[in-house]
């Protein structure tokens, strides 16, 4: 059985061929490429015609029964009904769920784990649980609400002071920018102001140490509760945030999961991973999503 599988979000659609776990004729488009559902539509088109028997997809939001109840990336799919409005169009069964639902089944099929948190940390952050083979619950962590001030950032859900609005990848940008500004100090032209906080964080630059030890509270803080909770021994990471933070401050963060936590081994002994396969293991677990299948 070869499935279609559409991954979404605010970096743009990637589609692909799935069976057996093999992706073919992966193609991707860039942000702002499909911009109304008449596109959208046309996208899953293209990969209908090569022949399966089966469409699955992964988008950014909140996706009940198939209806896309709240896409802060992809708006304009706020009350789209995936599942219906593609097998009307198709006349083949469709499956709808959230991303991070189908990058962790990738992660799980990939890595053969019944247990892990598949936890993402790029421009934003999200995660889900995958425990004895089931993602239980859906849950967004990332928005739920860390600071209760008035004027805490604005989150893209539409709250103030969600986790992901303060600690995700463009708001950490922003901050940096911002306090670059304040501070009197310039971005060299060329260099992101992530990587510009890196580099001044392995300089030593108290600024840079001093934000950054505040980022590792956070995460540290985010994890022990899940952990907490959940009894969860294995993250798998992906996301260009944690490829870059994780080396750096990883000792950091495990320390404040061990001060949050009931138990200290959730943050000396939960293991870190990277998935082996970022690109893919969207398209891969929405595939095996689709199927019920794992590992």
């Amino acid at each position: 059985m070869a499935t279609l599988t559409i991954d979404g979000g605010g970096n743009g659609f990637r589609r692909a061929i799935v069976k057996n776990g093999k992706v073919k004729n992966y193609v991707a488009t860039n942000s702002g490429e499909v911009k109304n559902i008449d596109e959208f539509l046309y996208f899953v088109q293209d990969g209908v015609s090569l022949g399966v028997t089966g469409i699955a997809c992964g988008i950014a939001g909140a996706i009940d029964n198939g209806v896309m109840v709240n896409s802060p990336n992809i708006p304009w799919m706020n009350g789209f009904n995936i599942e219906s409005e593609i097998y009307n169009r198709f006349g083949i069964k469709t499956r709808g769920y959230n991303d991070a639902q189908t990058f962790t089944a990738g992660m799980a099929w990939l890595l053969k784990l019944a247990h892990l948190l598949g936890q993402t940390w790029s421009s934003g952050v999200g995660g889900r649980i995958l425990a004895n083979g089931v993602i239980p619950a859906y849950c967004e962590s990332a928005h739920v609400r860390v600071d209760y001030s008035p004027y805490a950032a604005l989150c893209s859900c539409g709250l103030r002071g969600c986790f992901e609005a303060i600690f995700g990848g463009e708001a950490v940008k922003r901050r940096v920018i911002s306090e670059m500004a304040a501070m009197g100090r310039s971005i060299p032209d060329g260099i992101h102001p992530c990587k510009f906080l890196d580099k001044m964080y392995k300089a030593g630059d108290k600024w840079a140490v001093d934000f950054y030890d505040i980022i590792a509270m956070a995460m540290g803080s985010y994890l022990a509760s899940i952990c907490n909770n959940s009894g969860v021994s294995i993250v798998v990471w992906k996301g260009t945030f944690a490829e870059n933070a994780l080396p750096l401050i990883e000792d950091k963060i495990r320390m404040y999961m061990v001060k949050g936590s009931m138990n200290p081994k959730f943050g000396s002994e939960v293991k870190f991973m990277f998935s082996p396969d970022p690109v893919n293991d969207g398209l891969i677990g929405a595939d095996a999503l689709f199927r019920g299948v794992y590992k």
